[in-house]
């Protein structure tokens, strides 16, 4: 993570049980994410040409309380897909599915992304949720995707040559787990 990372999403916690405190932590957060995003959006701005296919999903909490539902990777296929259960009540659900071709990612990271799959059992039981994501582009030309989950600030990056996101509306955030 380039501008959303797990230190300022620590600041951006109510970390006291003081409430003064509460609402001071609150607010260094919010001033820490405010800066954070605009120099996000005008990082995006200058690579909107490479990141077209992404563009519509790629604001950083488009993906807020996201739940990994499915993991599929094929290494002699060069694939990954990652599918999570987007949304809130007042605007509707939808599964965001991410197919990454010529995908890089670490195997600590595969193997995070695969015990957050494992341990979302349900739509109320679940370990980690996504909290933010970024899009960037490296100097060869490659797609880079991060992750940040909440609550331990786990955080994954992908770099790949394409992703292509797909969604699939979905009735309610129930997984049918």
């Amino acid at each position: 993570m380039r501008f959303f990372t797990p230190e300022l999403y620590g600041r951006s916690e109510f970390q006291d049980s003081d409430v003064e405190s509460d609402w001071t932590q609150g607010l260094l957060g919010l001033l820490g994410l405010d800066g954070a995003m605009a120099a996000y959006l005008d990082h995006r701005s200058r690579l909107a040409h490479q990141l077209q296919t992404v563009d519509h999903i790629s604001h950083p909490f488009f993906v807020n309380d996201g739940l990994l539902v499915r993991l599929e990777s094929n290494p002699d296929a060069e694939y990954l897909a990652l599918t999570f259960r987007i949304g809130k009540l007042i605007v509707g659900y939808a599964d965001l599915t991410l197919t990454y071709s010529g995908p890089s990612i670490s195997q600590e990271d595969l193997e995070t992304l695969a015990k957050i799959r494992n341990t979302t059992i349900s739509d109320r039981q679940y370990e980690h949720k996504l909290y933010c994501h970024e899009f960037d582009v490296s100097p060869d030309g490659m797609i880079i995707h991060s992750l940040l989950f909440s609550w331990d600030a786990l955080t994954v990056s992908i770099s790949c040559k394409t992703v292509w996101p797909t969604m699939e509306a979905k009735p309610d955030r129930d997984l049918g787990r």
